[in-house]
């Protein structure tokens, strides 16, 4: 998944903030995060007539004349009265109805766009991230830290939930999805890929890699967690103590069939669904 992340936040914008009299309800039982969730509108059904002409209009500058009216013909039967297409859409929109469907096409683009897709993450998926250059903090250990810092600030928030929600228009948008932004990882299978999710409170630590090394940095110790200072440190340490290894990252970038299949040789966790085996 992708997320647009807003770190920064004006608190009186926040407190002012009206929602239009039009059914949101809060749910504070749920935190701060996810209080609007439940009554936040479903996701609607595009109509099949303005679908059928958006395929139209997505495909014509790849075919050939004769093609696009071969493909013309085929939309225009396909959307007609009594159709397999009107079938389709009918099925559609009785899922969009259901109560228990928060969002009809979630798990079906999940699969088709993300953890079914076999090319590699990277560069095909994956997002990332440039920083600007940062005069004050020459050092990488202690950039690292101000990042890290800043980083675990906005995690705990959507940890616990006390994280604002987005707007867009006045209106608050989904955050169910941010559960999923920490704590979380993608896990290669054959034929799709699946995800893991893990108590945050059970694993306070983070994965620093440095010359192909992978370290276990704990951020809090005994309830506390640690300040950009202690960060730096360990860092540091990290920083001088690595030595060059060999690049077993580098399986992670492969077709995710094949990383799938290196990955469960020395490895098959006693959770893995039985259709990735």
């Amino acid at each position: 998944m992708h997320f647009t992340i807003s770190i920064s936040r004006n608190p009186r914008i926040i407190a002012d903030r009206k929602l239009p009299d039009i059914g949101y309800k809060e749910d504070m039982a749920k935190g701060k995060m996810l209080r609007y969730e439940d009554s936040l509108p479903h996701l609607p059904v595009p109509g099949l007539e303005e679908t059928a002409k958006r395929y139209l209009k997505s495909v014509h500058p790849l075919l050939t004349p004769d093609e696009f009216s071969n493909t013309s013909k085929a939309v225009e039967d396909f959307v007609k009265p009594g159709s397999i297409g009107q079938k389709l859409q009918a099925r559609l929109v009785k899922k969009q109805q259901d109560p228990e469907v928060r969002n009809w096409i979630y798990e079906w683009w999940n699969d088709a766009a993300y953890l079914g897709y076999r090319d590699p993450v990277i560069p095909y998926v994956s997002y990332f991230y440039a920083h600007r250059d940062d005069r004050k903090r020459r050092d990488p250990s202690k950039r690292a830290a101000a990042m890290t810092t800043a980083v675990l600030d906005f995690k705990k928030q959507v940890d616990e939930k006390t994280l604002e929600p987005e707007y867009m228009k006045k209106l608050p948008m989904a955050m169910s999805s941010y559960e999923y932004m920490f704590n979380c990882c993608r896990i290669p299978g054959k034929p799709v890929d699946y995800s893991a999710k893990y108590k945050y409170q059970e694993h306070p630590y983070i994965v620093v890699i440095r010359k192909n090394q992978f370290f276990k940095v704990y951020h809090e110790v005994k309830g506390k967690t640690l300040n950009t200072t202690e960060l730096e440190q360990q860092f540091k340490r990290i920083y001088e103590m690595a030595e060059k290894s060999s690049p077993i990252g580098i399986l992670t970038s492969q077709n995710r069939d094949a990383w799938a299949e290196v990955r469960r040789v020395p490895i098959i966790p006693k959770d893995m669904p039985t259709n990735v085996l």
